[in-house]
């Protein structure tokens, strides 16, 4: 602490003891997310290198979207449901895109970057 003019500055660097917690460059380093389903926006922080994946899942423990799948070994996790509208085999399925183009991977290995946008749309595609 210095003193100047009658003023108490306080210079706190980073990773530096705070009251009793310690402020770490991993505990401030986040990337904006930004996720949309049928045209509903979903804003959230996460963590570099997090998946489509860690997203949905921050998203479900925050009470703002609900989804279903299933962890194909190898393959990765495969998104049946989301907010109570099935995949339809015959018909339409949820399909994700990042940045207005088809997802080059499943929701567990695509790591977004800030600002990506990811958007679900329940659509026909021929697999």
């Amino acid at each position: 602490m210095t003193l100047a003019g009658g003023l108490a500055f306080l210079v706190v660097e980073r990773n530096q003891l705070f009251g009793s917690r310690q402020f770490s460059k991993d505990q401030t380093e986040q990337v904006q997310a930004v996720m949309l389903i049928d045209g509903v926006e979903y804003r959230t922080a996460m963590k570099p290198a997090s998946s489509v994946y860690d997203l949905m899942n921050t998203l479900k423990e925050q009470r703002k979207i609900d989804f279903k799948g299933y962890d194909y070994s190898g393959l990765g996790f495969f998104v049946e449901e989301i907010n109570g509208v099935k995949n339809d085999p015959a018909g339409e399925n949820w399909i994700y895109y990042v940045n207005g183009q088809p997802a080059p991977v499943g929701v567990s290995y695509y790591k977004f970057k800030n600002n990506d946008t990811i958007e679900w749309k329940y659509e026909k595609k021929n697999f």
